[in-house]
């Protein structure tokens, strides 16, 4: 299979169903120029609290009268680094107080993968207030990560005197790896599934590693967005071409990126066994259903009670997995108000 191929059957708009699908690197593009203008639409709403995350660190940066702590340390082979504690660790700090807007952009950049339809502000906001606490923890989680291993990576780093006391400081860099394509999965889990955060970590880890050559690829080409970057800054006639994008792609673009390498492997590996295993399920009791059996009540609600027992534990309801007796009782209650409706 190739790394950068997707599962997606279902025809767009227009399109035959007889017709081949295209190569996935095609699609990307072909999705990229359909939607481009929402792209820029859903940069824009992001940038919002970006902007406003951006000036929190620079305030705390900048802020007078504040005591900075300093650590030194003696690195392997060079002078004492002179670590700042406060620009470090609480200066990024309200960067947590962003990862919540993410939930907005992880949900239509996915729908747009899907090739379904989302609205930019609404399903954005919506989302938002869905999924704000688990995003908010997880963003407390990757701060927590953050200080712990870079001290870890700060301390071995120091005591590198032969090829055995690399092993910990080279554990940490796995760790470290295995968390960032752990990343990668987790904003569109957590707005595609009923998870708790403990379960959606457990199938995250076991996605950075079955998603291997997906996540090195997604990892290069933020490698190579950043090295576009670096080379802006010291060319100096592309860095206006640098803040424009920044300003109306960077963020859309970078979360497109990462949904449309990953859900394919969320689809496979999530989404289809649900349906699977209630077509399995189904096919029995449409089977042991003949003609002649059909009248009699009481074998009927026995059949009625076995097939109830075998529909799937999960459904999947505008662009979300929700368990289905939860489903059927928002729907029941739907109904009776709308009966109440048509009465009046």
């Amino acid at each position: 299979m190739s790394i950068f191929s997707a599962r997606f059957t279902r025809p767009g708009p227009g399109v035959s169903k007889d017709e081949p699908e295209s190569p996935a690197i095609v699609r990307f593009f072909q999705i990229l120029g359909r939607k481009f203008s929402k792209f820029i639409q859903l940069n824009l709403l992001f940038l919002i609290p970006a902007v406003i995350t951006a000036a929190l660190c620079i305030g705390l940066l900048l802020l007078p009268g504040v005591p900075r702590l300093a650590l030194s340390l003696n690195l392997s082979g060079g002078e004492p680094f002179i670590l700042n504690l406060y620009e470090m660790y609480l200066v990024p700090l309200p960067l947590v107080l962003l990862y919540p807007f993410t939930a907005g952009l992880t949900y239509v950049t996915r729908n747009f993968v899907r090739e379904e339809h989302a609205f930019i502000f609404s399903d954005s906001v919506e989302q938002i207030k869905k999924n704000f606490k688990q995003f908010f923890l997880n963003g407390l989680l990757l701060y927590a990560f953050y200080v712990i291993f870079s001290f870890a990576a700060l301390y071995y780093s120091q005591t590198l005197s032969s090829w055995y006391s690399c092993i910990p400081l080279g554990l940490c860099l796995l760790m470290f790896v295995v968390m960032i394509f752990a990343q990668y999965y987790m904003p569109v889990m957590l707005v595609t599934f009923e998870l708790t955060l403990k379960q959606a970590y457990k199938n995250a880890f076991i996605f950075a590693l079955v998603g291997l050559g997906r996540n090195f690829l997604i990892t290069i080409v933020f490698l190579i967005l950043a090295f576009l970057f670096y080379m802006s800054d010291i060319m100096g006639l592309t860095a206006l071409l640098t803040i424009f994008f920044v300003l109306l792609l960077f963020f859309s673009f970078c979360s497109y990126v990462v949904n449309f390498a990953v859900y394919p492997v969320i689809e496979r590996y999530l989404i289809e066994p649900y349906y699977n295993q209630g077509k399995k399920k189904a096919a029995p009791a449409e089977a042991s259903t003949p003609a002649e059996l059909e009248d009699n009540e009481f074998l009927r609600d026995e059949l009625d009670e076995e097939y109830e027992e075998k529909k799937p534990e999960f459904v999947y309801i505008n662009g979300k997995l929700v368990k289905r007796e939860v489903a059927e009782a928002e729907q029941l209650f739907m109904d009776a108000g709308r009966e109440r409706e048509n009465k009046k």
